[in-house]
């Protein structure tokens, strides 16, 4: 049988591969992190894409929607005839109060004394008058019945497990006037067009017509969902089809109150998530860059410990072409057995990050593979990446003359005591030998050293970066709510005097101050024909102490100021033309009227705001005197839960003969708030500590290098007796050296680009740069991070050192 022969050449790459495991390895797995990275982010980013467009495309998304008064089918059936209307179907939909009640004693449903002190939620109603014939914006079944019976309803899935509650549970709803009614859980439906709770704390449900009778309530669709028959990607022909129909009903004798177009064929949450993508995107490029300085170490010394090879092959014939081949090789091989690691990783690190990603945006996974362009990347950059680092120290290796690689001896490689850094370090007294031996080995290689401090100090600078940016992201959730410096929200279900508002709240026990507000939904005539989504006008009392404006232009409102009117970053960002100075056409309940912007307000993660003076709200939209809405100023002691004064409040207004609908804790909605930005956070960090391990691993293979070269200056330590102790030490000393001396640049580095990682994500996610912060907590904590990371990758290293024996390093080549 013949046997496979390999060139000696090759037989020379596989060897040295085998025989140096340790630095193969470390290589190999540092490859793999910055591919996998890459192949995690691109998997994610593709199936993201993919499967979140066609689970929003298969429910056939409206095109548009109109906000109406009541109508019936024969209106949609008018609409559906329209030649630019492909379909058209009513719906109905209202807000109530729901409190989960998991008692399955129905003869207790019409006691109000049953209900638990479960929390009340928000919940979103929608009346379908057939649930086997919905055409636009459907749904899918998950369990029970298609159509709910009397007195039940279905719960969208993610609202259900919000609320921690299964079929067959009873809900207590309030409606308004105060009355209350139960319904029992019948189904669950999956709809990929409702906002997850963990977003919008707002749950979503679904009754058919006798439910929404047995509630008391008149029956009648209130919005019109269109489809139309063309050009369905172009949002300003969808726009003239809504006002064509928007000019149909009202001819019609239906009220038109607003108008919504959506971006076509994207889902709500597309922007967010490509945001989200893009950042991870850049950390796992980094990642990947920082490899690439570990491929550089390693093959240039590689390259050092080869010098007399490279001589005795050159003297017998070899050629540099034939020598950079052999070192080429090697890198692909690099490469290679990295991708052996980093596909299937990428592919599970994909998954998962798509799976956690869906389940926040609720929406499935409908297949999962690897792309075939996720799959090229990752060779491409598997192989590319590595053999671009080490093009410059292979070129430069094997040029070397005969005679320099032959002269080369290798005691004490690597040049000290000529330069200012060394003149410097030869200065310094009262250090103990070891630690002064440790300090002149760190720079004696300073094109190594720079390699690996730019490696670990990139690592330190993003670390600390990322934990600046969530400190930053903290400080603007605490000025967003700081500029609402109030404890309780309530909203009543009609309005009534402000004086009798105010008083009743302050009759409260534990209530110290109480303000009446207004609040009126509003909308921007941006031209004849188009009307802004709806905005908020609010109407706190002249001289509020309730707020306190982040005024970013212009000022504040003054007490005198009529038709004068403050806008918020959050309405700035959908209306970007607008600038202090401007005249604002509103249209209020189909009046328009024109305002002077006065002011622009810093304030994320709320709404589209615009704030005017109580005394000209009430006359701008009729109530004048009246309002549906108090804020108070109640602390409560440290550790108490809002939920039980929430109750109290709320059963002491009814008392007063209050109508409440809602009562809103700001300590619950700030935590919500955390939580959410804690999601970007989470996402940052991961990819922090990817190149915190990459750092560690380029710091190892370094000291290996750095430790491979020196046997013979061991071998001389030990002969003069050095101890085990004293061998390891001196390594892990440089060790914790470089990882100190790339902290402290990684911390000067960091807060430049902590700013611009703050503002960039503030863009990104809050629409206006976050309040910025540095995070000294997070230089201090990376500073334990990086000594522990030195000091675990020296002392393998150290261990190895400490075990060369005199006779090993005088045998050393």
């Amino acid at each position: 049988m013949d046997t496979i022969s390999i060139s000696p050449r090759w037989r020379k790459v596989l060897r040295d591969l085998w025989h140096n495991k340790t630095r193969t390895f470390l290589v190999i797995l540092s490859i793999a992190i910055g591919v996998m990275s890459v192949g995690m982010i691109s998997g994610s980013q593709i199936i993201l894409q993919r499967d979140m467009r066609a689970s929003y495309l298969d429910t056939n998304p409206r095109h548009a929607v109109l906000y109406t008064s009541l109508f019936d089918d024969k209106v949609s059936r008018v609409i559906e005839k329209m030649p630019e209307v492909a379909e058209a179907e009513g719906r109905r939909e209202f807000n109530v109060r729901v409190q989960g009640q998991q008692s399955t004693d129905l003869n207790d449903q019409t006691d109000p004394n049953a209900a638990s002190d479960a929390e009340w939620f928000n919940l979103e109603l929608h009346v379908i008058d057939d649930f086997h014939q919905i055409q636009i914006n459907t749904f899918r079944h998950l369990s029970g019945p298609v159509e709910p019976p009397k007195r039940t309803l279905l719960m969208e899935r993610e609202s259900l497990n919000y609320m921690g509650l299964s079929i067959g549970d009873e809900v207590r709803i309030q409606l308004d006037e105060g009355l209350e009614r139960w319904l029992t859980i019948s189904g669950i439906v999956h709809d990929v067009n409702q906002v997850s709770p963990s977003f919008s704390s707002e749950m979503v449900g679904y009754i058919s017509p006798s439910t929404l009778a047995s509630l008391g309530l008149p029956w009648g669709y209130d919005e019109l969902n269109l489809t139309v028959t063309e050009h369905t990607d172009d949002r300003e022909h969808i726009l003239s089809v809504a006002e064509s129909v928007k000019e149909k009903l009202e001819q019609g004798g239906i009220t038109v109150y607003r108008e919504f177009v959506p971006d076509p064929g994207k889902h709500w949450a597309h922007d967010d998530v490509e945001s989200m993508l893009y950042l991870l995107g850049v950390l796992g490029f980094l990642s990947l860059l920082l490899s690439g300085f570990l491929v550089i170490n390693t093959i240039s010394a590689l390259l050092t410990h080869h010098t007399p090879q490279i001589g005795i092959m050159k003297t017998v014939g070899a050629r540099t072409p034939q020598l950079t081949g052999i070192y080429t090789t090697t890198v692909i091989i690099y490469g290679l057995l990295s991708l052996i690691v980093a596909v299937p990783l990428g592919a599970l690190g994909a998954y998962g990050l798509t799976r956690y990603i869906t389940s926040l945006l609720n929406f499935d996974i409908l297949s999962f593979e690897v792309a075939p362009q996720t799959l090229a990347l990752e060779v491409g950059v598997g192989l590319i990446t590595p053999l671009c680092a080490a093009l410059v120290p292979i070129w430069r290796g094997v040029r070397i003359t005969v005679r320099e690689a032959i002269s080369s001896y290798g005691l004490g490689r690597g040049q000290f005591g000529q330069s200012v850094i060394d003149r410097w370090t030869q200065a310094i007294r009262g250090i103990p030998r070891p630690i002064m031996l440790s300090f002149r080995n760190t720079i004696r290689r300073k094109a190594r050293l720079v390699i690996v401090l730019s490696t670990l100090t990139l690592a330190s600078a993003i670390f600390i970066s990322v934990l600046s940016v969530q400190a930053s992201l903290m400080l603007t959730l605490n000025d967003t709510f700081r500029y609402w410096n109030y404890d309780f929200d309530i909203d009543f279900d009609r309005t009534y005097r402000v004086e009798a508002l105010e008083q009743g709240a302050l009759s409260v026990p534990g209530v110290e101050q109480a303000e009446a507000w207004g609040f009126q939904g509003v909308f921007r005539k941006r031209s004849e024909n188009e009307l802004s989504d709806r905005l908020l006008m609010i109407a706190p009392t002249p001289g509020t102490s309730f707020i306190d404006p982040i005024v970013m232009e212009g000022r504040w409102l003054l007490p005198e100021d009529r038709y004068k009117v403050v806008i918020n970053s959050e309405l700035l960002q959908d209306e970007p033309d607008l600038q202090v100075g401007d005249m604002l056409t509103l249209e209020i309940d189909g009046k328009e009227s024109k305002w002077e912007i006065v002011g622009l307000v810093k304030q994320p993660l709320s709404g589209r705001f615009l704030y005017v003076n109580y005394t000209i709200f009430g006359q701008a939209v009729g109530t004048v005197g009246r309002v549906g809405n108090v804020r108070v100023s109640a602390p409560l002691p440290e550790g108490t839960s809002p939920q039980g004064f929430i109750q109290d409040l709320e059963e002491d207004l009814k008392k007063q003969g209050f109508q409440v609908s809602d009562i809103t804790s700001m300590a619950r909605e700030r935590e919500g708030s955390r939580n959410q930005l804690n999601i970007i956070v989470i996402f940052l960090l991961i990819m922090a500590i990817l190149l915190a391990v990459v750092g560690g691993l380029g710091l190892m293979g370094t000291m290996f290098i750095n430790v491979m070269e020196r046997t013979r200056e061991v071998g001389v330590m030990r002969a003069l007796g050095a101890s085990n102790q004293s061998v390891m030490g001196v390594v892990v000393v440089e060790g914790i050296v470089i990882g100190l001396i790339s902290w402290c640049i990684g911390v000067v580095i960091s807060m430049p680009l902590s700013k611009v990682m703050s503002d960039q994500v503030g863009n990104l996610f809050l629409g206006a740069p976050a309040t910025f912060t540095f995070s000294g907590q997070g230089a201090i904590l990376w500073l334990g991070i990086i000594a522990i990371i030195a000091t675990l990758a020296s002392l393998l290293p150290a261990w190895n050192a400490s075990k060369i024996t005199v006779r090993e390093a005088l045998a050393y080549q």
